[in-house]
């Protein structure tokens, strides 16, 4: 159907449960517009400058535990939506390239990994990585496996390469290397690890642009976001004072006490303000 209330095209269609079940049916049994308008719109091509771009016609294709992820989301009204869909793991078949790095990891010991480990961030707050070793391979944060090539290099699932650099036995930065990119490896800083303890960065949250309040409460899981209307959400901590909390947020600190935050995000230029206030009794999101 159409919204009669947005221009027709590229906003504001409305659908159900069936008519998208239908729409993604497509893109397997291409009955509508065929085979070849299907791949396109799932073509993903790099950035004048040769950068990374996940951007396709239309849709973002994205990597999930390793997996290839189509999504994109949708908003109207007040109303939001996110739609992702993917390869399935099951019965899939490791690539030659995949087969051949996990023969090459075998040259290298894996206690090299652990120094590896941690957050790894590019100045750009929707581009960063959290390493992890899980079953003697490198982890990102979204579950993604990355081959090993050499030593202290790897390869993602895209065929970018990934080299650490290190000092004095420790990495301290980590360069990707687009395939068939003329521009310069894209440098990745490491950042110090999050804070043991959180319980300092508990508190009400006030936003004067936003005309809002946020409540960070500290549990025996760890931090939880609380908003109003909204059910409570965990904050997964990144880096030291950075976190997870509806899309990035960096605290910051006046003579080591936390003060505040700012939300980080693709559409927020210079992102959104938040001061922390004294607290007296509950806290009450607004």
């Amino acid at each position: 159907m159409e919204n009669r209330g947005y221009a027709v095209g590229p906003g504001g269609i409305v659908t159900t449960v069936e008519g998208l079940a239908l729409w993604e049916r497509n893109f397997d049994d291409p009955r509508v517009g065929g085979a070849k308008v299907m791949a396109e719109m799932e073509t993903v091509e790099p950035l004048a400058d040769g950068s990374d771009n996940n951007y396709a016609a239309g849709l973002f294709i994205r990597s999930y535990r390793g997996l290839r992820a189509v999504e994109h989301d949708g908003g109207n009204g007040g109303f939001n939506a996110d739609k992702v869909f993917g390869a399935c793991a099951r019965g899939a078949e490791p690539s030659p390239g995949q087969v051949s790095a996990s023969a090459a990891a075998s040259k290298w010991p894996t206690t090299d990994l652990a120094t590896l480990a941690g957050p790894y961030f590019s100045g750009n707050w929707s581009d960063f990585h959290i390493f992890t070793v899980e079953s003697g391979g490198l982890v990102d944060e979204n579950g993604a496996r990355y081959g090993r090539i050499g030593r202290f290099e790897f390869k993602d699932a895209k065929g970018s390469t990934y080299r650490f650099l290190l000092e004095s036995g420790v990495a301290t930065a980590v360069e990707r290397q687009i395939p068939e990119s003329k521009a310069a490896p894209l440098r990745y800083a490491r950042m110090p690890p999050p804070q043991s303890d959180l319980r300092e960065f508990a508190g009400m949250y006030v936003s004067p642009e936003l005309v809002t309040a946020w409540c960070v409460e500290a549990t025996d899981k760890g931090l939880v976001l609380r908003r109003k209307r909204f059910e409570g959400e965990a904050v997964h901590p990144a880096w030291r004072d950075a976190f997870d909390m509806e899309g990035p947020a960096v605290f910051d600190r006046v003579d080591n006490q936390i003060t505040g935050f700012t939300a980080r995000g693709d559409r927020l230029s210079g992102g959104v303000r938040f001061v922390k206030e004294k607290l007296e009794g509950a806290c009450t999101p607004y």
